[in-house]
C-alpha cells in the first residue's frame, strides 16, 4: 500500500448545490409564511358539530337531568332544591353565562 494513491470517486454530473446557497431574507421568509399561513382564525371561530355536553350548571358535573320550568341542567336532587328555591333573576344570570362564550371572538377587533 506504499506508494498508492488512494482511489477518488469522480461522478461526471456531480453538482454541489449548497456551496454557492444564500441565506434568505425575512421579506422572502415572510412571502412563504404568507402562502403556506394555517388560517388560526378559522380554528378558533368555528363551532363543534357535535352536541354540547350536557354539564349541570351549579356543580359542573355531568348532568343527567334538566329542570322542566328553567330548562337549567342538573347533577342531583340537591342541586334541583337549591335551582327549586333561587330566584327568577339568579337563573337568568345563569343562562346569560351558558351563552357568554357562544358569540365571543378573541381575534375580533374592540373599537
Amino acid at each position: 500500500m506504499r506508494g498508492r494513491k488512494s482511489k477518488e470517486l469522480k461522478f461526471k454530473n456531480l453538482k454541489k448545490s449548497n456551496i454557492n446557497q444564500k441565506f434568505k431574507t425575512l421579506k422572502q421568509l415572510q412571502k412563504t409564511f404568507e402562502t403556506e399561513e394555517v388560517k388560526y382564525m378559522a380554528l378558533f371561530t368555528n363551532r363543534s358539530l357535535r352536541p354540547a355536553k350536557k354539564l349541570c350548571d351549579i356543580t359542573g358535573l355531568p348532568a343527567k337531568y334538566t329542570c322542566p320550568r328553567t330548562g337549567l341542567f342538573y347533577y342531583d336532587t340537591a342541586c334541583y332544591n337549591l335551582i327549586c328555591e333561587s330566584k327568577i333573576d339568579n337563573i337568568d344570570r345563569i343562562k346569560s353565562l351558558k351563552c357568554f362564550g357562544l358569540s365571543l371572538n378573541p381575534f375580533k377587533k374592540r373599537y
